[in-house]
């Protein structure tokens, strides 16, 4: 599973975002969200991705009347494509030109898992091919008033860059963005550094490397992350990694993994290098890294990678190798 994006809030922050709309709650409104915490409030949550012509979106979603589920954008965000939305007690997929209506009924106190297949449809000049595609699922049960093919599924001729999360007085949890398939029931659990592993950068204090940056959570408290404490380097290459602490699957058991996403919070003070990190996933001696990522001068902020497929045996990972793998950063120029 190519998965691009995911956040569920279990970092207790909402800084993987680049539109944050919503703020992080604790708890769960009703039954049907995962973990610690969810989204509220506020506008919405958005994520700029690459451009594509086609994705698969799913979110824990509970609202009432016009609460937004999914927003598509194009043109760099700036065009609003299309929404899948509720309206009354059904969802409703919208675009500039028209919409359709589903048929499955949602409750406004109920959470339910929603997932949408999006497929863009073609232009020849100024005119739509309509050739689009779209499929809407609500607890993986298909929405047969949001099946539809060969039809037109955008409001103007742009590839989606830029997926939007809720909107006022909805609340959403588990959002993801995949590129080649369906989510199915997806849930998001955080791990955070353990242990000491390679531990080549410096300390702000202390020797203790993995206890600086253990910014775990627990039910009830909103994530505060301690800027005065951190591990450092001046040195290009250099590699900084922990263990993790282990997957927990209380009542619901972990059968498969479809990707784990690494995330470091990060600055880069003064004009020299390095300015870059790579972000490392590790099993075994062997390791996976993201391209390099540019970092903020003198703002702290979140740079993630998802690694599909386990560095080691290039296959999908298992718990065991989640609960053995090793997780961390490497500056470059």
């Amino acid at each position: 599973m190519n998965i691009l994006f995911m956040d569920g809030g279990e970092l207790g922050t909402n800084e993987l975002w680049d539109y944050r709309g919503k703020a992080i709650t604790a708890g769960a409104v009703a039954a049907g969200f995962t973990g610690n915490f969810y989204y509220t409030g506020g506008p919405g949550l958005g994520k700029a991705i690459t451009a594509r012509d086609s994705v698969y979106l799913m979110c824990r979603f509970q609202g009432g009347d016009s609460r937004a589920v999914f927003y598509i954008h194009g043109n760099s965000g700036n065009n609003e494509e299309c929404h899948l939305s509720k309206s009354g007690n059904n969802l409703q997929f919208s675009y500039y030109y028209g919409s359709w209506d589903g048929n499955i009924i949602l409750q406004d106190s109920q959470v339910y898992r929603i997932e949408m297949y999006w497929l863009r449809n073609t232009w020849t000049g100024g005119t739509p091919n309509n050739d689009g595609a779209l499929t809407v699922k609500v607890n993986g049960v298909i929405d047969t008033g949001l099946t539809k093919t060969n039809v037109r599924t955008d409001a103007s001729n742009f590839s989606a860059d830029y997926i939007s999360f809720g909107n006022n007085f909805s609340y959403v949890d588990d959002c993801i963005i995949v590129a080649d398939e369906w989510p199915g029931n997806l849930r998001i659990q955080a791990l955070w550094p353990d242990t000491d592993d390679v531990t080549s950068w410096d300390c702000s204090t202390g020797s203790d490397h993995a206890n600086l940056v253990d910014e775990a959570v627990t039910v009830g408290e909103v994530f505060t992350a301690v800027d005065a404490e951190y591990n450092y380097t001046n040195v290009v290459d250099e590699e900084e990694t922990y263990t993790m602490s282990d997957l927990t699957e209380g009542t619901n058991p972990i059968d498969t993994i479809a990707a784990v996403q690494v995330s470091v919070r990060c600055k880069q003070e003064g004009t020299a290098t390095p300015q870059q990190i790579q972000v490392i996933a590790r099993h075994g001696t062997t390791s996976g890294y993201s391209s390099s990522l540019s970092v903020e001068q003198d703002s702290w902020s979140y740079r993630s990678n998802v690694f599909g497929l386990n560095p080691a045996t290039s296959a999908a990972w298992t718990p065991a190798e989640v609960n053995a793998m090793k997780a961390g950063m490497r500056s470059k120029t």
